[in-house]
């Protein structure tokens, strides 16, 4: 096989045959020959990721080198002697490699662990951010957005309709606690049926969802968890949290028209933003409170959202799109059965709305 020489005269060494004689490995090169006893010669790991043996000898013209292939040249040393050392090497070699591995483990587990708590830290950082945000810049942001959402959409005008929406939205209004005057429902034409809560007390709602709940207090239940949404801020949280790090940056170097220009001039895009499942139970408890103060059925939210988990199976796909954004499941319907039992009684008003008449007419596309 071949090897190369170092230590005679060549600087970069010097290509030779390796072959074995007797208990020595021999490096022929140009009609000379240089012997490395196993007795005397001193083996070693070099290289590039200990991908060489080394092996070495002293002479009168001082130290002489051999570098071997590892792979190709084991059976080689073998065979010349160098068993009982090439195994101490080779052990030391892997445990080397073992405890490099272990640090190796350490260092990435470190840096996972300090990734995972900065990430945590910065969501500390926008969450108490997000409650310093004034109001008017909120209620400006979601009329920013609003416009983007009407540019493309049409505004449903019946009043059979709108008289229907605000006479849920009034009786959920008056049970808000603290009161806000500044929430604002528009229902747009549009066969997704899909919801949404934007910044500032703006709410979308789709005629095809409107048309889809059964009973008035099945739309007083998604208008209610979309209430909390507002109330919660949780549509700003969902933004800050999409453009955290730019968030972060500004923050840090003071720049805060820069932050406030790059959300307003995406408004459009992040409209439709999801919420975390945490934030979407958060708003569920707290607007079956509202339905439950306001007077109103809670099971209501309980019927849409068990439609809605069954629009999650393969077979249905009627409310797909509210179900992108609103997580609907079993596990869902049943804690929500469980916080409805810990409200205790209270006396429910039917909502006084000819529901049948609006469906229908919704239903039939007029204007």
């Amino acid at each position: 096989m071949q090897g190369k020489l170092f230590g005679r005269t060549a600087a970069g060494g010097e290509s030779c045959e390796v072959s074995v004689a007797g208990a020595c490995l021999q490096a022929e090169h140009e009609e000379q020959t240089v012997r490395f006893p196993a007795e005397s010669s001193r083996l070693s790991i070099g290289g590039t990721n200990g991908c060489m043996f080394v092996l070495e000898k002293d002479g009168a013209s001082g130290t002489v080198s051999l570098y071997l292939d590892r792979p190709q040249s084991r059976q080689l040393l073998l065979a010349a002697g160098f068993a009982a050392r090439l195994a101490e090497l080779e052990s030391a070699h892997s445990a080397v490699r073992a405890r490099w591995a272990g640090v190796a483990v350490l260092v990435v587990a470190a840096c996972l662990a300090l990734a995972f708590a900065v990430n945590k830290v910065a969501d500390l950082v926008l969450v108490s951010a997000v409650q310093q945000v004034p109001l008017s810049w909120e209620s400006k942001l979601g009329a920013t957005m609003m416009s983007g959402v009407l540019a493309t959409a049409t505004e449903v005008s019946q009043r059979e309709v709108t008289a229907a929406v605000e006479t849920v939205v009034s009786r959920l209004k008056g049970a808000l606690e603290p009161p806000r005057d500044d929430i604002a429902v528009h229902v747009l034409r549009d066969d997704e049926v899909n919801a949404f809560a934007l910044p500032g007390g703006q709410i979308v709602l789709n005629t095809a969802l409107v048309a889809s709940c059964e009973r008035p207090e099945e739309l007083a239940g998604v208008l209610a968890h979309e209430m909390q949404h507002i109330l919660l801020r949780h549509s700003l949280q969902s933004i800050a949290e999409k453009m955290k790090w730019s968030i972060l940056l500004s923050l840090v170097i003071g720049d805060f028209d820069s932050v406030q220009a790059a959300i307003l001039g995406g408004a459009a895009g992040l409209a439709r933003l999801g919420h975390s499942r945490d934030m979407e139970r958060e708003a569920d408890r707290q607007g079956l409170l509202l339905l439950h103060r306001a007077n109103i059925d809670p099971e209501g939210m309980v019927d849409f959202f068990a439609r809605l988990g069954a629009a999650n199976r393969p077979e249905s796909s009627a409310l797909l799109s509210f179900a992108s954004t609103h997580p609907g499941d079993e596990e869902r319907v049943s804690y929500l059965q469980a916080e409805i039992a810990g409200l205790g009684e209270r006396t429910v008003e039917p909502l006084a709305i000819d529901w049948e008449t609006m469906r229908r007419m919704l239903k039939e596309g007029s204007s």
